[in-house]
């Protein structure tokens, strides 16, 4: 089933006690509640049938008020994206490195003995952040083919 921007409306909602930001999405095909906690928005997403109101949404979440504090609370800390950050790649962590003085080039991982290898990305953080998410994406295809 493929979902349009039309088909999906969306609201906030606030629950007291809950740090997250509780996103309310409306879908003409749901049949039922769900509730699912987004990894990479640290979000709490309710999806309910086009008839429901949100009063609804907001008894049903509180109902299950500990499931979504287990659930946010066993998300990892996000980390920030910023020269010296700490990230793993396969499977190993990495410390990252962005080289400012290097306008261009490529990525590469240098091993440092007794250290964590280093993830080099040449750039400043502002434009090394997409050149490092395309990289990223590319080496997780090859990895999979």
């Amino acid at each position: 089933m493929r979902r349009t921007r039309a088909a999906l409306s969306s609201e906030q909602l606030r629950i007291q006690g809950l740090q997250a930001p509780v996103e309310v999405r409306r879908h003409p095909a749901a049949r039922r509640m769900t509730l699912r906690v987004s990894r990479s928005r640290r979000a709490v997403i309710v999806t309910l049938p086009m008839q429901c109101d949100l009063n609804q949404a907001g008894t049903f979440l509180s109902h299950h008020l500990d499931w979504v504090r287990r659930h946010l609370g066993a998300l990892p800390k996000p980390v920030p994206f910023e020269d010296g950050a700490v990230i793993p790649l396969r499977g190993r962590m990495h410390t990252l490195r962005f080289l400012p003085q290097a306008e261009r080039g490529e990525i590469g991982i240098v091993r440092c003995p007794e250290k964590l290898p280093q993830l080099v990305v040449p750039g400043f953080r502002e434009e090394a952040s997409r050149y490092l998410s395309q990289w990223l994406v590319e080496q997780a295809r090859r990895d999979l083919v």
